[in-house]
Parts: structure tokens; C-alpha cells; sequence
């Protein structure tokens, strides 16, 4: 009888990508024209266990009761990142996160007068990693090349039209 009900269960639709439908089907409905999707049935043992639209009943039927298929398999785990692993991932170069923290560096090696090398000192290395763990510091170099000369181009820019917008004094006026 268990060969004549494998004869039974149909193979989930394509768009079914879980690893989890390599143990799971679905017997047709009575008519034959469609599956039955309200149950999988489990390709081991014949169970039929309730679908939900997720997988995750099938999952835990072949933690309990199929764990030897799991062997060398990730189906009983899940499949996104820990918070730890999230966390530890490096910030986007051009996020807009990682543009701030850039920006901010290069306001404080400007207004303070520091040497650009301050990126590489372990002080300020680490201090920023406090801040943000996630923030890679771009080099010296990056600094030196791209990063100062644009903020200096915006303060220059941004100086040139607030003179520009200054009413000029009257020849004829003294300034007090």
C-alpha cells in the first residue's frame, strides 16, 4: 500500500524552491486537474502534515522525525544571518551611513588641523570602532586624493556664495 500511495503524491510546483520539497508533495485533488496544497505529504513515512504557505511544518517534521536526511543539509536551520553575523558585516562603502562617518572624519581633520595619518592611528582607529563597528575607515590616501579636496571644494563653494549674496558697500559710505 505505502508503494501505491508514492505512486500518489505529485512533485511541488517549480516556483517551490525550499530544499524541504526534496521530502514533501502533495496528492492531487479529486478531480485530478490540480494539487491538493491544504497538506504535504512527507515522501518518507506517507505523513500529511498541514501547509501554511510556509515551510515551516515540514521543516521541523523532518527535524523530529527524519533528522538522518538532514545530515550535512541546512534545512533545520535557519537560512538568514544571525543578528551577531548581521552585525559584524561591514557598512556599504556608499551607504549613506558610511558617506556621514567619511564626511564627518574629514570635517575633523580639516577644522582641527590634524595630519591625515590620524586615520591610521590606533587611538582613533579604535574609538571609531567603538562607534560603529561596522565602518571600514578608508585610507590616508583616499582621504588625500578624493575626500578632502571635495569637502574643501563645497566650504569654497559655499564661502563664494555667501560673499555673493553680501550687498557691497557705497563707495561713498565709511565703514565704522
Amino acid at each position: 500500500m505505502a508503494e501505491n500511495n508514492k505512486k500518489l503524491i505529485k512533485d511541488p510546483p517549480a516556483s517551490f524552491h525550499s530544499k524541504v520539497w526534496r521530502h514533501f508533495g502533495f496528492y492531487e485533488t479529486v478531480d485530478g486537474k490540480a494539487l491538493d496544497k491544504n497538506y504535504a505529504i512527507c515522501k518518507n513515512c506517507f505523513a500529511k502534515i498541514k501547509y501554511n504557505c510556509n515551510t515551516t511544518n515540514l521543516q521541523m517534521h523532518l527535524v523530529r522525525y527524519h533528522g538522518e536526511l538532514l545530515s550535512g543539509d541546512n534545512e533545520g536551520k535557519p537560512s538568514q544571518p544571525t543578528i551577531t553575523t548581521a552585525f559584524k558585516a561591514k557598512l556599504p562603502f556608499g551607504s549613506p551611513r558610511a558617506q556621514s562617518i567619511t564626511k564627518s572624519i574629514a570635517e575633523f581633520i580639516c577644522k582641527d588641523l590634524r595630519p591625515y595619518s590620524v586615520v591610521e592611528n590606533d587611538g582613533f582607529c579604535r574609538m571609531l570602532t567603538t562607534l560603529e563597528p561596522r565602518y571600514e575607515i578608508p585610507s590616508r590616501r583616499h582621504f588625500t586624493d578624493k575626500v578632502i579636496p571635495a569637502f574643501n571644494a563645497d566650504t569654497r563653494a559655499k564661502v563664494e556664495g555667501a560673499l555673493r549674496e553680501t550687498t557691497p558697500l557705497n563707495p561713498a559710505e565709511k565703514p565704522h
